[in-house]
């Protein structure tokens, strides 16, 4: 797991899908200037609507007029012994929360349509409702606009979204997005809001990825997924904590039994037994603060010493 990655590389990397799309050109964020021009290539391609072709032909707009072939939804309903075949209007149970109006307004006028306009702002809902009436055509461009606008600000709700409905290539996409920018975006006070948001599978998914992107060393991973478990442990807290808030939390069970061995910390072990142990101990000062921390059960510290120290022996009689 992991790959050390240099920090200037970061701001580059969150948008350059994104800078790509508006732009069509790629340049480099100086660090003064770097995060206010993010937000607003951010902003300017999630406002873009997107024109997507879908297939005409004089037939094709006769099915979806008449027939409503163009969804197998209302091909089934309409074409075979359900009761609403012989009425003149039907009613539609909607069971998920993510469609909305304007998506059932958008999704319908595109059977009637040989394009449709999908704003990235509103583009899951319509990928819900497509997938609700199984139109695999305005699926498709669904996911083409979400792959096209990958961003902080999208990246766990197209994760999300790709795991509810089943798109396996939208889901690896945000995959590949936070492994490599799990550590430069979410490495920052600025963005504990974000970092709560991640569930724990995914951050299990994300640790024991072997292609995370590390930045400095494994002990700024170690920080990172503190903060992380703090802040699942403190909901409310997001907007207001500080580093201070975090770390004295913890310090302050000193003496105690380390955390993860509690009952609250049961959950996280999953996601730090995942971190590489062996490059925590490698400098003094990070192990004090492993120490003091009092978060990881001291046999997990004192078995990856004794292998170190081992080892080292070894390669000294060799």
């Amino acid at each position: 797991m992991g790959s050390a990655i240099s920090t200037n590389l970061f701001p580059y990397s969150i948008v350059t899908n994104v800078s790509d799309f508006v732009r069509g050109t790629k340049r480099k964020l100086s660090e003064r200037d770097g995060q206010d021009d993010l937000e607003k290539v951010i902003e300017i391609a999630m406002h873009t609507p997107k024109r997507k072709k879908v297939e005409t032909t004089a037939q094709y707009i006769y099915q979806a007029l008449f027939s409503l072939k163009k969804s197998p939804y209302f091909a089934s309903m309409f074409g075979g012994g359900w009761l609403e075949t012989e009425k003149n209007s039907i009613t539609i149970d909607i069971i998920d929360p993510l469609i909305t109006i304007n998506s059932l307004k958008i999704v319908f006028g595109s059977l009637y349509c040989d394009e449709i306009i999908l704003n990235p702002v509103e583009v899951i809902p319509i990928l819900a409702t497509a997938t609700m009436f199984q139109l695999d055509g305005i699926i498709d461009k669904c996911r083409e606009v979400m792959l096209e606008t990958i961003n902080p600000k999208t990246a766990l709700d197209y994760y999300m979204a790709g795991c509810q409905y089943g798109d396996n290539k939208l889901k690896d996409s945000c995959i590949r997005w936070f492994l490599i920018n799990l550590m430069g975006h979410y490495y920052n006070l600025n963005q504990l809001e974000q970092l709560r948001l991640i569930p724990t599978p995914l951050m299990i998914k994300l640790i024991s990825h072997p292609d995370l992107c590390v930045m400095k060393t494994e002990i700024t991973l170690y920080v990172l997924l503190t903060q992380w478990m703090y802040l699942q442990l403190h909901q409310d807290e997001a907007a207001s904590v500080t580093s201070l808030d975090i770390s004295n939390f913890f310090m302050s069970r000193k003496g105690e039994t380390p955390f993860l061995l509690t009952e609250e910390g049961q959950t996280f072990v999953c996601v730090f037994q995942n971190l590489r142990l062996q490059h925590l101990i490698s400098h003094h000062m990070d192990v004090e603060l492993l120490l003091k921390d009092n978060v990881l059960p001291r046999g997990w510290i004192h078995n990856v010493v004794l292998k170190q120290w081992r080892a080292y022996g070894c390669r000294i009689v060799t």
